[in-house]
């Protein structure tokens, strides 16, 4: 799929590396939610890389344990972005620079969603032809 390398690398490297933060309380409140960021992290970026990530199947933690296929995983990534997603609605945006953060944070947070949908597409199209 064209560009999932560029999105990948926009929606979870750029916030972090490249990003000019309107204001502290934004950058910080995007901080504060790394955990959400990183758990969806891992598989997304093995199927950027990879083509697949067939890795989380055989784990059995707090982050994978009952993910046995495709359909579990795209139910996981789906539950932590709606953390990432509720995490987001908490911030306060009281001014402008806050509120320019907020609506970019937003975005961020949905493009995450159309991301997973597309991985969790190459993902379920690998497991069908290994089966």
């Amino acid at each position: 799929m064209p560009n999932l390398e560029q999105e990948y690398k926009a929606l979870f490297i750029a916030p972090y590396a490249t990003r000019a933060w309107a204001s502290v309380q934004g950058r910080m409140h995007w901080v504060n939610l790394e955990g959400w960021q990183d758990a969806m992290a891992g598989p997304i970026s093995a199927i950027v890389d990879n083509g697949e990530c067939g890795y989380v199947y055989a784990r059995d933690d707090g982050y994978f344990a009952s993910v046995e296929d495709p359909a579990s995983l795209r139910e996981r990534l789906l539950h932590w972005h709606s953390g990432l997603s509720k995490g987001v609605e908490q911030f306060e945006s009281t001014t402008p620079d806050t509120a320019k953060d907020f609506a970019y944070i937003r975005s961020v947070v949905d493009r995450i969603r159309v991301l997973i949908e597309r991985v969790c597409v190459i993902e379920q199209h690998r497991w069908q032809l290994n089966l």
